[in-house]
């Protein structure tokens, strides 16, 4: 996968968002509560970092006309939503897929692939 740059945001921190074909990682300062909302959480390794699996339930909500969630509406549903997660230097990473289920091993071998591509 060939992640390159979409993005760079400016907020409470700032943070860059790599995306291609709906892989996603985002960039940014370690926060404190990274993966407190999420259901279940268990401890991987990307190469030899250690990191996270993260798994939670995100709501589905219909789309407004310009094709943005209408947060104003009832959710139509819900989502099993999984995300990797790891940190390098007070960095922290985030891989998720904003529009299917990413497996834990692709998840990984992607992760790997990012780290080996920042050297």
């Amino acid at each position: 996968m060939s992640l390159k740059i979409k993005r760079i945001r400016a907020l409470e921190r700032s943070f860059a968002i790599y995306e291609s074909a709906g892989g996603i990682i985002t960039i940014g300062t370690k926060p404190e509560k990274t993966g407190d909302a999420a259901e279940k959480k268990e401890t991987v390794k990307i190469g030899n970092i250690e990191g996270k699996w993260l798994e939670w339930k995100s709501a589905v909500y219909p789309n407004r006309i310009d094709g943005q969630p209408d947060l104003t509406k009832k959710p139509s549903g819900f989502v099993t939503k999984h995300a990797v997660v790891w940190d390098s230097n007070s960095i922290e990473y985030m891989l998720y897929y904003k529009d299917r289920p990413i497996p834990l091993e692709e998840a990984i071998l992607i992760a790997e692939s990012f780290i080996r591509g920042q050297k």
